[in-house]
């Protein structure tokens, strides 16, 4: 999987520009979990605080991490309120939504939301992805309280007011327009129509502009009452904090009553229907000089740990560094594309393994052809035992990296828990470290397909042809 990072996701699954989407890291594995590591295999060099969770009689689930390193907090409510809850009529209410809840209160106005962080050190985030919405905070650790105050207010208690609802509605058909000329979210959202037929997973984040042109106060709303229940949240704290002091401080915050229908409807999500055939999207035509080709192929859902894992080593040998197999061939050596990426996201339901190549101008089907030629080459040759070394090691260090910090733990443990649970999370990098060549093998042969798969492609606009001058026909 797509290793998630909050500053890259808002309002895509996919990261935004070939030359910074990098390999990430998968799912880590549902109960019961894997075989411990082998002796064989060299220890983690970091042990984390282990996280705790305490679940509120309406739902609402707590994660806690206490780690004293550093006066700080990172705050991660997760909410299962993406794209994937909507139906076509309302696609694009939970990004709409998203935008309006830091709009205000009943008891704070425009802005106050934003400003109330602000004085205690610290900056909102939010995202909106197809599983999920996120919002999170890293402040210091006398502030914690005030933030959790702001944070529950936001969200169980938006204005939604009409005159908010008509000035982001001018925001986020800003932001359509923008995306529509993006040369990797345009594309993505062009392959998942595609690739999903039939299923949640295909509507856009955004929304079609007739939906964002109509969404309602009432839409808004019936979304948020359906969506924004305890049962539906998880809400992680890392950092200088005590458990019992944020469990009490969350069940005085969060008093709203448990909902069976919210519940039910996160619990059902469907398997999209497999790839058979090569299906494509109708092509893209804008205004620049480069060729993008994005392929996708049908990849494991959370629930299926040993695949999801040993495709983020498999992430790592085709782009990882800068320098995997997609760059060397198709950018060092054949000198098709000027950039390539891989990624994965894990997803409640089987989502896709993207290839993409961009390329100057010309045809798009020569790049597709060198990204399946790769593709056949690790069919026919596998991986080498020194490749998924490298790889593993590289995934590895990634993921210790960023957990190093309190809102990477933070984001980490929330975004696991909003699509299965946190302890995916808490022993990945315990299972990517037991990678073999093998696993990575098996995963080849079973989701890189080069007969089935999705493509979409964004090219230069065809140029206009000139007018020429003529003569009136005689009558």
């Amino acid at each position: 999987m797509f290793r998630i990072n909050p500053t890259l996701l808002t309002l895509t699954v996919f990261a935004v520009g070939p030359l910074t989407i990098p390999p990430g890291r998968a799912v880590a594995q549902p109960s019961p979990l894997p075989a411990p590591v082998p002796s064989s295999t060299p220890r983690l060099p970091v042990v984390l605080p282990t996280p705790t969770l305490d679940v509120l009689p309406n739902g609402l689930r707590v994660i806690v991490v206490e780690r004293r390193s550093a006066p700080l907090v990172a705050l991660d409510l997760r909410i299962k309120a993406g794209t994937a809850y909507e139906t076509v009529e309302n696609n694009g209410v939970a990004h709409f939504l998203e935008h309006l809840l830091f709009k205000g209160t009943p008891t704070r106005k425009p802005g106050e939301v934003d400003a109330a962080i602000e004085a205690i050190g610290g900056e909102f985030s939010a995202n909106t992805s197809m599983d999920w919405a996120q919002f999170a905070a890293t402040v210091p650790a006398s502030a914690w309280h005030t933030a959790l105050e702001v944070l529950a207010d936001a969200v169980q208690n938006p204005a939604i007011r009409a005159e908010d609802l008509e000035v982001e509605r001018r925001v986020i058909l800003d932001e359509m327009a923008s995306a529509e000329n993006d040369p990797t979210r345009a594309p993505f959202h062009a392959l998942s129509s595609v690739a999903f037929e039939n299923h949640p997973y295909r509507l856009s984040l955004y929304g079609p502009e007739e939906n964002v042109r109509r969404l309602t106060r009432e839409d808004v709303l019936a979304f948020w009452r359906a969506r924004y229940t305890p049962g539906n949240m998880t809400l992680v704290l890392v950092g200088d904090v005590q458990r019992g002091d944020v469990v009490n401080k969350v069940r005085a915050l969060f008093t709203a009553p448990a909902s069976p229908a919210a519940a039910a409807a996160a619990a059902s999500l469907p398997d999209p229907t497999p790839l058979t055939e090569r299906v494509r999207a109708r092509p893209l035509q804008r205004d620049r000089s480069l060729v993008t080709v994005t392929l996708g192929f049908r990849a494991p859902s959370v629930k299926a740990v040993a695949d999801s894992v040993a495709l983020d080593v498999l992430l790592q040998i085709l782009t990882g560094g800068g320098r995997g197999r997609l760059n060397e061939s198709l950018v060092r050596d054949k000198k098709v594309a000027l950039a390539v990426s891989a990624s994965y996201l894990t997803q409640r339901a089987p989502g896709l393994l993207i290839l993409t190549a961009v390329g100057p101008r010309g045809d798009p089907q020569v790049l597709e052809e060198a990204l399946l030629a790769e593709v056949r080459r690790l069919l026919e040759d596998g991986v080498s035992d020194a490749e998924v070394e490298r790889a593993r090691r590289a995934a590895l260090g990634q993921t210790l990296f960023q957990e190093e910090t309190f809102s990477g733990q933070a984001n980490a443990l929330a975004f696991y828990d909003a699509i299965d649970t946190y302890e995916y999370s808490v022993r990945y990098a315990e299972q990517i470290a037991a990678v073999t060549s093998q696993d990575v093998k098996r995963v080849i042969r079973t989701y890189l397909t080069p007969e089935r798969y999705a493509a979409a492609v964004m090219m230069p606009r065809a140029p206009t042809p000139p007018s020429v001058p003529g003569r009136e026909a005689s009558r």
